[in-house]
C-alpha cells in the first residue's frame, strides 16, 4: 500500500472582517463591607452551584454580584 502524501493545512482567517466584543463589568453595588448578607448563586461559577445559598460579607457579595455570579437573597 503506498502512502499518500500530506498536504499542509492552511488557516484561512480574516481578522478585519472578525469583531470583537468586549463585556463592560458593571458597576459593585454599594453594601456595607462589615454586614453579613446572604448570596444565592445562579449556577455561573463552578463552585456556587444554582440556588444555593451562602452567608458572606458585603465586600465579598459585591464583587459577586458584579461578575454576575448571583444575588442577593
Amino acid at each position: 500500500m503506498e502512502k499518500k502524501p500530506r498536504t499542509k493545512k492552511v488557516l484561512n482567517a480574516d481578522l478585519e472582517t472578525k469583531t470583537e466584543t468586549t463585556v463592560k463589568p458593571k458597576k459593585p453595588i454599594e453594601l456595607d463591607p462589615a454586614t453579613i448578607y446572604e448570596f444565592v448563586g445562579n449556577g455561573n461559577f463552578r463552585t456556587l452551584p444554582k440556588g444555593s445559598v451562602w452567608k458572606i460579607t458585603g465586600e465579598l457579595a459585591s464583587k459577586f454580584i458584579a461578575k454576575g455570579y448571583g444575588n442577593l437573597k
